[in-house]
């Protein structure tokens, strides 16, 4: 093909364009459908696409939130193992002005006659 048949070629395809007569020329009637259901799947590979990326963001969202449940988690144990030591329970109670204290003695028991 020359320059000028190019040059042909190219205007009559742009003005087939315009006309609306485009697809007729070069023969895309037949495959309609096929063309539309190949725009149908790439928007649905789109749109899976944008679904997965928002499920993944979601993801990694409630990983950091759970991360920062489990610190919280372990800082409330370990409060509570310190809460459960027989000397904080002394201290304790002192402050509140009770009587209470930590036995001298073992336990007795007390026998049936």
């Amino acid at each position: 093909m020359t320059g000028g048949q190019f040059k042909q070629v190219l205007l009559e395809g742009v003005k087939a364009l315009f006309k609306g007569e485009f697809l007729l020329r070069i023969g895309a009637d037949k495959y309609f459908i096929h063309i539309i259901y190949a725009f149908f799947l790439a928007l649905v590979v789109i749109w899976l696409s944008l679904r997965i990326d928002t499920t993944l963001m979601a993801v990694e969202k409630n990983k950091a939130v759970l991360n920062d449940l489990s610190i919280q988690y372990a800082a409330k144990t370990g409060e509570l193992v310190k809460m459960n030591r027989i000397s904080t329970v002394q201290e304790q109670l002192r402050k509140l002005g009770s009587p209470l204290e930590i036995p001298q003695q073992p336990p007795v028991t007390v026998k049936k006659k």
